[in-house]
């Protein structure tokens, strides 16, 4: 779901991106690395209705790995329903997925 709404964001705009999933062998995960013109989005999504500080590690790493000269937006999707910004990060309910701009 995150991936077909983010798809269908960038395909409006005429955006051309490239996505991935980034998992390291013994290392960190990230659910979708998105790279375009405008820069990075780095987007993870849980299942849980709570927001655990441990949900925001991998994306601490990939932030850190990216060019500082590219702007970088990080998002959570969870089963919550609540919106927020922890950590810099934007967190977002899954019900409200399709309401929000990537």
């Amino acid at each position: 779901m995150v991936f077909i709404n983010l798809q269908s964001d960038c395909k409006s705009m005429s955006l051309v991106v490239r996505l991935r999933h980034c998992r390291e062998a013994r290392g960190p995960e990230v659910d979708l690395l998105v790279q375009s013109e405008r820069g990075w989005i780095i987007a993870e999504a849980k299942s849980g209705s709570t927001v655990d500080a441990s949900f925001f590690a991998g994306m601490e790493t990939f932030t850190s790995r990216l060019p500082k000269t590219s702007p970088v937006v990080r998002r959570l999707v969870y089963g919550g329903s609540e919106s927020q910004k922890r950590q810099g990060v934007v967190v977002m309910p899954w019900a409200k997925i399709q309401d929000e701009r990537w």
